[in-house]
């Protein structure tokens, strides 16, 4: 399932195919790897199930460029604890 056509992607960004490694919803990020190099992935409007390939932006995480969302917590504190 390739759901690029529902990305918007920066200008001259590198973008590549990634194989979901189980099912996820829209906007869920996880850490991805290619060739030993760590970069954020985006799952794509809709979700992807399992086995899924979707087409993302690959920013390095170790590269400065990649801006990780920060967000309040969504559980309280003691529900941490």
């Amino acid at each position: 399932q390739n759901q690029d056509s529902h990305k918007e992607s920066v200008p001259g960004a590198t973008m590549v195919d990634i194989v979901a490694p189980a099912d996820f919803p829209a906007g869920y990020m996880f850490q991805a790897r290619l060739n030993e190099r760590r970069f954020l992935a985006v799952v794509p409007p809709g979700g992807v199930k399992k086995g899924d390939t979707f087409n993302c932006e690959f920013t390095e995480l170790n590269s400065g460029n990649c801006q990780v969302p920060t967000h309040n917590w969504k559980d309280g504190f003691s529900e941490v604890i």
